[in-house]
């Protein structure tokens, strides 16, 4: 009971992972990176007919067999990713089972946990939150053992791409990519990839190539350059961040990953956001919030969207990864003219080894505590390597996890190509996962981050105060954490 209630105080310090993840912005655009929102497909598994001619007679001496048990699936996944068509095919074919779509925020979950009526389906970022779920007990490794224990319809473990480590996790060493599977893949992107407007480049003498990414103070360098102002008034960005604020946790971790360092110590003990490699992204980053180059906070875009301005040529470029191509195609403002947009690779640190990430990697994993586990991976099977699963690769929402569905992808416009040589040549440098320290919730350091690093563009504090402040307040947090998880044994 003290565990359970240490576990339930952690969880409460995490802002909602899963209204994060399903926030709209407006109608033209995604939920969130890598959600998909293309039409359920008509040619999807229809229920399979018995043949009652040829069946045997009952045994006159036995029982005769009553009808399966009634199992109800309740999974975070909403209307806009798992399709009402999608879950009534699955429930005619499975006629014993019932899926349930719940919307959890963190209060909520805190409560089911409690009561042990939590969901069996959990949708996550891997990279972001996988290592927290498994450290608090609350992820299933039973995953792995239906994935690899071939008796799944869809589910191909030799097919898999890289990306699938996101969802392994090795407890005994604190690992992420190896170990046990705990979920599975629904699709990713290369998340800090670039669409930018060709004209927009072209006309300020901006030289691009899709096979050679910018640095990272060339980007900057460039944003300032295609930035125009008014006085004070940014009337044109010439960068913006998808989701908003640029300094962004995974942004941050793809900078010092780069560069071959760590916000935090091997062990993951002690925070280190006073490290070289965080304060140079901090100064980066900062600089161009100050010069209003980058839409933020502190210089707000039209109609306080990070996202939708693009399609209208208010901002050069963007910071988004592939799945960004199913708003470009299907926005009115850029479906006829897809092919004056360009996608670039991730920004690279000048002078090392080039490295891209998924900072992502949405799908699922399995709630420890499910009542149901072969019931909830057989759905798990069915929604992300089966119909549905096919359904996404073609409508460009997002990378599959399957290499023989890569195939399934848009290709029919110039940009569609010039995209899939991207992603192809991306995925030969983003094979790794990052060292995201398990013991501290994703949304937890993004609060503090908005807490503590907001009054420094403002002029209202330094970096250094603001990283001291955030190793301040990680301390103790990571120290509960780890104690929860047991890793002071």
């Amino acid at each position: 009971m003290k565990k359970l209630f240490a576990l339930l105080v952690v969880l409460a310090l995490a802002v909602s992972l899963f209204a994060a993840c399903n926030s709209n912005e407006d109608t033209t655009t995604t939920t969130a990176s890598e959600t998909t929102t293309t039409p359920a497909s008509e040619s999807q598994t229809t229920p399979v007919e018995t043949d009652t001619d040829t069946a045997s007679e009952p045994d006159s001496q036995s029982e005769p067999a009553g009808p399966a048990q009634e199992v109800t699936i309740r999974t975070t996944y909403g209307a806009g990713e798992l399709y009402a068509e999608q879950i009534e095919l699955y429930e005619l074919e499975h006629e014993n089972v019932k899926i349930e779509q719940v919307d959890v925020d963190t209060t909520k979950l805190i409560s089911m946990v409690a009561a042990g009526t939590a969901p069996d389906l959990l949708r996550i970022y891997a990279v972001q939150a996988l290592p927290f779920y498994v450290t608090r007990g609350l992820a299933g490794d039973y995953v792995d053992d239906y994935v690899y224990g071939g008796t799944l319809e869809y589910t191909n473990p030799d097919d898999f791409l890289p990306v699938i480590g996101n969802y392994r996790y090795d407890l005994a060493t604190n690992t992420q990519g190896t170990g046990k599977l705990y979920g599975l893949v629904k699709d990713f992107s290369n998340d800090v990839a670039i669409f930018a407007w060709k004209k927009h480049l072209d006309d300020a003498g901006i030289k691009y190539d899709p096979k050679t990414p910018f640095t990272w103070q060339q980007l900057g360098e460039y944003a300032k350059q295609l930035t125009t102002k008014n006085g004070n008034e940014t009337t044109h960005f010439g960068l913006s961040a998808y989701d908003g604020n640029v300094i962004d946790h995974m942004r941050l971790m793809v900078w010092v990953t780069q560069l071959g360092g760590s916000a935090y110590a091997a062990d993951f003990s002690a925070p280190k956001w006073d490290s070289d490699e965080v304060v140079g992204f901090l100064n980066w980053a900062i600089d161009l919030i100050k010069a209003g180059a980058i839409s933020s906070p502190l210089h707000q875009p039209p109609g306080n969207s990070y996202l939708a301005p693009f399609l209208e040529e208010q901002f050069s470029m963007i910071l988004c990864g592939y799945w960004y191509t199913g708003s470009i195609r299907s926005a009115e403002a850029t479906k006829d003219r897809v092919n004056d947009i360009v996608f670039l690779p991730t920004p690279q640190q000048e002078g090392k080894d080039r490295m891209s990430f998924t900072t992502a990697a949405c799908g699922g994993v399995a709630l420890r505590a499910s009542k149901n586990p072969e019931e909830t991976v057989k759905f798990m099977d069915y929604f992300f390597s089966g119909p549905p699963a096919t359904d996404r690769a073609k409508g460009g929402w997002g990378i599959p996890m399957y290499q023989s569905f890569l195939d399934l992808m848009p290709k029919e416009t110039d940009f569609d190509k010039q995209c899939l040589e991207v992603v192809y040549d991306e995925m030969n440098y983003m094979n790794n996962t990052f060292k995201v320290n398990p013991f501290i919730g994703f949304d937890t350091i993004q609060a503090l981050i908005a807490k503590y690093i907001a009054p420094v563009w403002e002029d209202q504090s330094t970096i250094a105060d603001a990283v001291a402040s955030i190793n301040g307040e990680l301390e103790p947090l990571i120290k509960e954490g780890m104690e929860i998880a047991g890793a002071n044994n």
